[in-house]
């Protein structure tokens, strides 16, 4: 906001000598009778502004003469002279002014224009301070009509529409404000502060209207274009907030530190750290939002209204950073704050804090006070709930099974009653009749003898290890021997199903309590499940073959199953078979059809493969289902494969054929693709084509976009293999293949001399996450291909990179890969504008290359040393280069290693240099300049 201050606004200066007339307060000029003197000295003390007097003597002189000449601008001077009067050390009398400017206009408004239009503008200035936009904004118009020219009309210009837009905003036309706040933005640019106060206005609405992203633009533009403004501070504040509003909190907190280090934002330091700590908080950083938030109560004066709320964020931050100590304490002064929002808060939370530390009694009283203090709230039946499990923690069931009943008596609509009744469930199983009066009036089906109900219900909803604690409760009670083979049978198959390692052994103790029981043979099965979970597969078959012999009907057929398969599993291949073979014609088909599949896996594992085909044929004309039909087939075609009979084709199509979108149908067409390459039938592509057309979204279509790729890589079909390897590598980018898919798309695309497209692609491939054989070597194509692209500090990054990582890797580099250093430094030396550091690239890799690359590297380090006005290192370097014709930088060896010749002293070897090179055909451009120099020097 713009600070008031006197501006010179009087259109009319008046033209008197020096102040030496004016001799103070009380000081009366000599023969000031006439108007013409009244006047004079009048004016004499505006233009020495004791504008208090002057006021005084140009409202008696206008009074006594208003027809006089100079009546008309002393009407407009002595409302000059008001506006410009600090009354009191209060500042301007601005309701004294604006009546006398009034006046004025009213009486004398044919005065001169700029007289006129600067009252306009010091009128409607007036009445903005006054806080009356209905009276500021109609002569502040006025005025806008015609400014004037020069710096300061357009700084009036630019202050008279900042006054009209926050006349708008105080009238509650906000669309009409931020339109005159633009103007200023674009049109008056230059006039600070009412420029930058303009666009602080602007991300100031933008923000009232969740306009975050524009609020960042226009704050940002104070910050940078007006950094000496008043508004600069509070713009750093608001900015930093609004980025953080716009879900940008990296530049957030960037921007809140700046602010918090720019001393002009002390006054804002709260407010910074408020805002810095509610980023962190958003983003989970609890640590840094706890210090935050400590940090700006330190700041806050005692008696800030937000120390509350703060005070409760601090405690979540704490909380959430699992630092329960602090949050504790940090909940402490909030804990009898009436408000629910804070109050039951800070309980309730006080209360997870002390639970989460073992201090069961302590959150449990605070749990009570959340609900005896804040009954309505909704964290009220979340706290009885934690009082139940905070007591039930302290070995105090009575206290427990009382807050569960709260729960379920209170809050029986609420979430928490269904985990209620299982608190309930799980006392009742635990405590027995030590919360029997507490629970006695609840229903039937949580007390009493229905405990090993209340564990087949638990069992039921797969809530195993209740189910197991409740059912031995009841095994421990001793009860009738049926009720307690079944007690033990169930906690040994809810052991079972929990995947607890210690359903062996409860099926062992069902067996040893009751060895002839009417359960045993199930106790057999169970333990035998429980002994293949565990892998014990020896002992897994002896408890299958006892169960075998101990069941009939279809659990003695389940039970033989079960021996197959753990035989099977056990490695016991030739007697799985066996046994599998001895259910295939059970009563129940799905029995029958899980041995025959058994059967055939077990002949698969033995590679027995034509009898494994038999069965999986067998198996397939036993399948009625699409999907087992298809993967019995295709078993039968892989079988059959292994073996080369021509059947195996045959059997694949069958199983496409069966189910033509299932998942063993894409196994078929992958496996006969194969099969078809390894025969080179021309049939291959269509496959993987079809395998790509028929199962886009299975895991196959981008092995067969990229089989596609291959085969048109090895007929050098550069375009068409690249189009299938870039989709393979679209298909599932997070799979092991897409990195493969990038490096040989990044091969065709070499091939192609698309270097750039070429590098990007190599970049892919070696940035994944998923490492391959490709993954290595990858950065050096990468940097080739940007190098022969012309992106030289992309080349020079990846090629120091691939160096980095070949030479400094302390686990084994594959030998290969060694082999591309040294043009990995020829390619990094060449894309490096640096000649000394180029120079050092190109050494370093001299001593390990050989042939073509080490020609070259001498040339470049030459070259490189040329450049660096070395010539007496440079001429043998480049000397060297010249003995091969053929290379492609035979000419240019020859120029500079004559250059060097000459630069060094050594004209006569540099003029039978520059003679080689004048008479070599054809011609190049240092032809020319070869012969130019032999002239020179001859």
């Amino acid at each position: 906001m713009r600070q008031e201050k006197n501006i010179l606004r009087c259109a009319t200066k008046v033209k008197i000598g020096a102040l030496l007339l004016i001799c103070g307060a009380c000081a009366a000029p000599v023969l000031a009778d006439t108007p013409d003197e009244q006047y004079k000295y009048a004016s004499e003390l505006y233009a020495g502004k004791l504008y208090s007097l002057a006021a005084q003597s140009l409202k008696k002189f206008v009074e006594a003469n208003p027809t006089h000449p100079q009546a008309k601008i002393a009407a407009y001077q002595y409302a000059a002279a008001i506006y410009r009067t600090d009354k009191d050390n209060k500042g301007p009398d601005y309701a004294s002014a604006a009546a006398a400017y009034e006046t004025a206009l009213q009486k004398y408004g044919d005065a001169e224009p700029k007289i006129v239009n600067a009252a306009r503008f010091e009128l409607g200035e007036a009445y903005f301070f006054l806080d009356k936009p209905d009276k500021s904004i109609a002569p502040l118009v006025d005025f806008l009509k015609n400014p004037g020219a020069g710096q300061d009309a357009t700084d009036k210009a630019a202050w008279a529409n900042y006054y009209i837009g926050k006349g708008r905003q105080m009238q509650k036309d906000f669309k009409g404000a931020k339109a005159v706040f633009e103007r200023i933005r674009d049109n008056y640019a230059e006039s600070d502060p009412p420029a930058a106060d303009a666009v602080m206005e602007i991300g100031v609405m933008a923000m009232d209207d969740n306009k975050p992203a524009e609020a960042v633009t226009a704050f940002q533009t104070v910050v940078t274009k007006y950094a000496k403004a008043d508004a600069a501070p509070e713009a750093r504040v608001r900015l930093a907030d609004a980025l953080a509003a716009a879900g940008k909190p990296d530049e957030a907190k960037a921007a809140y530190k700046a602010a918090l280090a720019d001393t002009k934002t002390s006054n804002y330091k709260a407010d910074l750290l408020l805002g810095q700590a509610g980023v962190d908080f958003t983003q989970k950083n609890w640590a840094d939002a706890a210090q935050g938030y400590t940090q700006v109560l330190n700041a806050l004066k005692a008696d800030d209204k937000r120390r509350a709320t703060i005070q409760l964020r601090l405690g979540n931050s704490q909380y959430n950073a699992k630092n329960y100590e602090a949050a504790v304490a940090a909940y402490a002064p909030i804990l009898s704050n009436k408000e629910a929002t804070l109050g039951a808060n800070a309980l309730y939370f006080t209360a997870a804090s002390q639970f989460a530390q073992n201090k069961f009694a302590d959150a449990a009283a605070n749990y009570a006070k959340v609900v005896d203090n804040f009954p309505t709230s909704d964290l009220a039946p979340k706290a009885a709930l934690r009082m139940g499990d905070a007591w039930t923690q302290a070995k105090n069931p009575v206290k427990a099974a009382e807050a569960y009943k709260i729960v379920l008596t209170k809050y029986e609509k609420s979430e928490q009653a269904a985990d209620a009744k299982n608190g309930i469930a799980y006392l009742a199983g635990t405590s027995g009749s030590a919360i029997e009066n507490v629970i006695k009036d609840l229903p039937g089906n949580l007390i009493g003898g229905a405990k090993l109900q209340m564990a087949q219900a638990a069992f039921d909803k797969e809530e195993w290890a209740k189910a197991a604690q409740l059912a031995q409760s009841v095994a421990d009670a001793k009860p009738d021997t049926d009720t307690q083979e079944g007690a033990l049978n169930l906690v040994a198959r809810a052991k079972f199903s929990a995947k607890d390692a210690g359903a062996a052994e409860a099926f062992r103790k069902q067996i040893a309590a009751f060895p002839k029981g009417k359960l045993a043979g199930e106790a057999k099965l169970g333990l035998a499940w429980a002994l293949e979970d565990a892998e014990k597969w020896a002992d897994a078959e002896s408890a299958a073959r006892d169960a075998a012999t101990l069941l009939t009907g279809d659990l003695k057929d389940n039970a033989q199953l079960t021996l197959a398969r753990v035989q099977y599993y056990g490695g016991k291949n030739k007697e799985a078979a066996t046994s599998f073979a001895v259910v295939e014609s059970a009563k129940d088909k799905a029995i029958a059809a899980q041995a025959l599949q058994g059967g055939a896996f077990a002949l698969e594992k033995q590679e027995n493969w034509q009898s494994a085909a038999e069965k999986w044929a067998k198996f397939a004309t036993a399948s009625t289902e699409p999907k087992t039909k298809s993967e019995s087939l295709f078993h039968q075609g892989y079988a059959l494969g292994k073996i080369k009979n021509n059947g195996a084709l045959a059997a694949y199509d069958a199983a496409i054929a069966a189910d033509p979108k299932g998942d063993f149908a894409a196994d078929a067409l992958y496996e006969s693709a194969w099969l078809l390459r390894e025969q080179k039938s021309a049939d291959e592509a269509a496959r993987w084509a079809r395998l790509e057309r028929d199962f886009p979204n299975s895991k196959r279509a981008a092995d067969a976009l990229y089989q596609q790729g291959e085969v048109a890589l090895a007929a050098k079909k550069w375009d068409e293999a690249a189009g299938f390897y870039r989709r393979a590598a679209e298909k599932d980018p997070q799979s092991d293949l897409t990195p493969r898919a990038n490096y040989q798309l990044g091969t065709v695309l070499y091939n192609a001399e698309k270097w750039a497209e070429a590098a990007t692609a190599f970049d892919k491939s070696g940035e994944a996450k998923v490492k391959t054989a490709f993954a290595p070597e990858a950065p050096y194509w990468a940097a080739d291909s940007y190098r022969r692209a012309g992106k030289l500090s992309e080349a020079a990054a990846r090629y120091e990179a691939f160096v980095t990582n070949v030479e400094g890797n302390n686990t084994a580099v594959p030998t290969e890969l060694k082999t591309y250093l040294p043009a990995a430094r020829l390619g990094w030396g060449q894309s490096v504008s640096d000649p000394i550091k180029a120079a050092a690239v190109y050494q370093s890799a001299l001593p390990k290359a050989e042939g073509a690359i080490k020609a070259e590297l001498q040339f470049r380090l030459g070259e490189a040393l040329f450049n660096q006005k070395k010539y007496a290192e440079a001429a043998p370097l480049l000397a060297l280069a010249t003995l091969d014709e053929k290379t492609a930088w035979f000419s240019q060896a020859q120029w500079l290693a004559a250059q060097s010749l000459e630069n060094s002293g050594a004209k006569g070897d540099a003029l039978v240099l520059y003679k080689k090179l004048a008479a070599r055909q054809p011609a190049t451009d240092l032809t020319a300049k070869a012969q130019a120099k032999m002239k020179e020097l001859e």
